[in-house]
């Protein structure tokens, strides 16, 4: 059935992985990586924006959306996701009790309702779906144009991530997307919290271990 959505209402994003369509590497070293994407419904204005690494994190979640919506302009009325275990414990039916603490103080930071599609209907999330698929094509296209896929760091890559998703926003409908835009509510002065803090003891050894990674430190910080 066909759908009218309200500008400036809904906004939907997803984590998607380049898999084999998309090889990249980083001064010759292949970069494992994943795109955190974000999308208007309304006017399909979108932002991509990409993270080392294949988990699908609350920190790359969380800095995404804050450079999605500072690109977009503004914020929309609603946010719906899948079940992402950046943003939910599911362990609950009720999406409202089943959002982890920080998703959920973003959220609220920006004035936004966090909606969630219902699990194993990932039609439902048509909206997003489709873009991923148009976007990862038209970034292999514009590789292969370019000649190589090599870049000097991953903010280069990201730079050339924006000129792809730029071209494809522009073939928006103008007169929609400034509707969309009017429509949005306003951005706060400051961004939510985009990373996690964590207690760690330093061993004798003068090291800690972070999410099961042992990292060194200063032997002065002991104890």
């Amino acid at each position: 059935f066909l759908q009218e959505h309200e500008a400036g209402k809904l906004a939907v994003c997803d984590f998607t992985h380049p898999k084999s369509l998309i090889q990249v590497t980083i001064k010759g070293k292949v970069l494992t990586h994943i795109f955190f994407h974000l999308r208007l419904v309304f006017s399909g204005l979108s932002y991509v924006e990409v993270f080392e690494g294949s988990g699908e994190s609350f920190e790359k979640f969380a800095k995404g959306l804050n450079a999605g919506l500072l690109f977009m302009g503004g914020t929309p009325k609603e946010l719906r996701t899948d079940s992402m275990s950046a943003a939910f414990k599911n362990l609950n039916k009720d999406e409202s009790e089943d959002q982890t603490v920080r998703y959920r103080a973003v959220l609220d930071h920006y004035g936004i309702e966090g909606k969630r599609i219902n699990r194993g209907k990932s039609h439902e999330n048509g909206s997003i779906e489709s873009s991923h698929r148009h976007f990862k094509e038209h970034l292999k296209n514009s590789l292969i144009v370019r000649g190589t896929s090599d870049f000097s760091s991953i903010e280069d890559y990201q730079r050339f991530i924006q000129k792809v998703v730029d071209e494809r926003n522009k073939e928006l409908g103008q007169a929609r997307l400034e509707t969309e835009r009017q429509a949005l509510g306003p951005l706060p002065t400051t961004q939510a919290l985009d990373y996690s803090e964590q207690i760690a003891i330093v061993s004798s050894t003068s090291t800690i271990q972070v999410k099961r990674v042992t990292y060194s430190v200063p032997s002065r910080l002991i104890g």
